[in-house]
């Protein structure tokens, strides 16, 4: 919602991500799951917060959900599907109930009324065994996860004016490469660009004696008489000097004079580029609808310059490249093109088929035996094996991802059960959280606070960029920030408190990180420094990056 405007906009209760007010200072990285907490976090809750607790195996009765995705070669993402079980370790306990008549010799009889039975535990009973039969046993068992086509951004493909320069000219091209301004000595001349065959003919007049005979040379050939049309056959592209004079017939002897004479007997050539996600399996490229395609053509070094690019798609009519970007839809597509110079000079048609791939894999979750599945329900126990299918009728399936319930994601390899994988925990948050940005909008300039306190932030200028998981914010150091209004209650004061973020960075001195507050005194804030920053008040934090663009986990409690 337009610009950020510091002076119109700061107060000291406001809370701002990328963005420091004391020092007008900005970000310059991305951010990634910002927390606060009205608590100070233990060193232990911090440790976790960052590497993850090591839990060896689940076997905690009752309802989980998995959640999984596919990403295949060209970054289609799949959307995160769940499915819920219930984890079910213990065995049943079993009570017996007696009607009437009933006597029960030992105990006493008088107790024999206050016993309405006996369980599975009981002296004298063994076990109570409930089996399935072995043809329901090898019957596999699917639970059906819906999925969603989600396409993954791309990079642009930028092109742009170039320079060429030689001893005695300089020519500015277009994305054509046609050449513009001609400067020789200083001053502005004509080309007159030819091909080896083409004629060029004097053509000398005399109003009174007339004309005896005229002559001409080529740089520094010699003068030659004229007795007809002459060429340029057998001289190689470049440019020449072209000298010529008349004598009449009283022996008056015209100055010499002179043109440029450039010579093209080459066809330009076209360069097809990709922008955006393009890869290579068993030899076939793969593109996604978002891959831009961009055709430029060059003339070469003394070429006379491109006329037109001639395009089609899959033998369709043929078009005039406007420097547009091609982009395709899914399928397998043919891109057929070639230069035509302003000689005529005529390139020989190149073609480039391209596999588009659209559509994100689509994941299937299997459960095998111990497992009942209602209508409702899925029951399993932790020695359960759960296997993933992922499948991608195109480019392939590069990775697919899993997680339990609030815990880290991790990469799927073979089957697995929930008893025999060891869990990261992070994905829980500590109680006291107060505000927790998760940055997986992915869109839209709303940050929301999902610890449900509503603290909702409004995003200025800062652009969504791929995050830890899902999508973060990358803020470019020049007037991106996000504010969230009316943090005072969190983040006032000398209370305890906890601020933790994820950053990612190829500046060691990149800026504000987070601060609330206008001034030391009220408030704090966290920034980069090229050595150390400790900042005023009483919120000391130090950080010590390399440039290497790795993310970097902080907190202070």
């Amino acid at each position: 919602p337009g610009l950020w405007n510091i002076s119109a906009a700061a107060s000291a209760g406001d809370l701002y991500l990328g963005y420091s007010p004391r020092d007008n200072d900005y970000y310059k990285g991305a951010l990634d799951d910002v927390a606060i907490y009205s608590r100070a976090l233990t060193d232990e809750e911090i440790r976790q917060r960052y590497q993850g607790a090591g839990v060896s195996g689940v076997t905690t009765e009752g309802p989980h959900y998995i959640s999984h995705y596919s990403v295949d070669i060209v970054g289609n993402k799949e959307q995160i599907s769940t499915g819920t079980v219930i984890v079910d370790n213990t065995p049943p306990v079993t009570a017996v109930e007696f009607g009437a008549p009933y006597v029960l010799i030992d105990p006493p009889l008088d107790e024999v009324l206050a016993a309405a039975g006996m369980t599975a535990g009981d002296e004298g009973v063994s076990s109570i065994d409930k089996s399935y039969p072995d043809e329901l046993k090898s019957q596999p068992y699917e639970m059906n996860i819906s999925s969603v086509i989600l396409s993954g951004a791309t990079d642009y493909y930028n092109y742009s004016s170039s320079t060429f320069s030689a001893s005695a000219a300089e020519m500015e091209f277009d994305y054509y490469g046609n050449p513009g301004v001609y400067l020789y000595e200083g001053a502005k001349v004509d080309i007159h660009y030819v091909r080896g065959e083409t004629p060029v003919s004097l053509i000398a007049e005399d109003a009174w004696s007339g004309v005896k005979r005229s002559e001409y040379k080529i740089m520094n050939s010699g003068w030659l008489d004229y007795t007809g049309s002459v060429n340029f056959t057998g001289y190689a592209d470049g440019i020449y000097m072209f000298y010529y004079r008349s004598y009449d017939n009283l022996g008056h002897i015209e100055g010499d004079k002179t043109l440029f004479a450039g010579v093209d007997n080459t066809a330009p050539s076209t360069e097809l580029a990709v922008g955006g996600a393009r890869f290579t399996v068993n030899g076939i490229g793969y593109i996604s609808p978002d891959t831009k395609i961009i055709l430029t053509s060059d003339d070469g070094e003394w070429g006379v310059g491109v006329k037109e690019i001639k395009w089609n798609v899959d033998g369709g009519a043929w078009e005039v490249w406007q420097g547009q970007a091609l982009q395709l839809q899914e399928g397998i597509h043919t891109i057929r093109y070639y230069s035509v110079d302003n000689l005529g000079n005529t390139e020989q048609m190149k073609t480039q088929t391209f596999y588009v791939d659209a559509a994100a894999p689509e994941t299937a979750m299997t459960i095998a035996q111990p497992m009942l599945e209602t209508e409702e329900k899925t029951y399993i126990t932790s020695a359960s094996s759960i296997i993933l299918t992922a499948e991608d009728d195109l480019s392939g399936v590069a990775a697919t991802k899993w997680k339990l319930d609030d815990y880290n994601w991790l990469e799927y390899a073979q089957p697995f059960t929930l008893a025999g994988t060891t869990i990261t925990e992070g994905g829980g948050i500590p109680a006291g959280c107060a505000a927790y940005w998760n940055f997986d909008e992915g869109e839209g300039n709303v940050l929301n606070d999902t610890s449900g306190k509503g603290n909702n932030g409004t995003i200025y200028g800062a652009s969504w960029t791929e995050g830890k998981t899902g999508s973060a914010l990358n803020f470019d150091g020049s007037n991106d920030v996000v504010k969230v209004p009316g943090m005072e209650d969190v983040c006032a004061g000398y209370k305890d408190f906890s601020v933790e973020f994820w950053m990612k960075t190829s500046v060691r001195h990149s800026g504000g990180v987070i601060a609330h507050g206008w001034w030391k005194g009220y408030g704090w804030y966290f920034r980069l420094d090229s050595a150390y920053w400790s900042n005023y008040g009483n919120v000391p934090l130090f950080f010590f990056l390399s440039n290497n663009g790795d993310r970097a986990y902080a907190a202070y409690a």
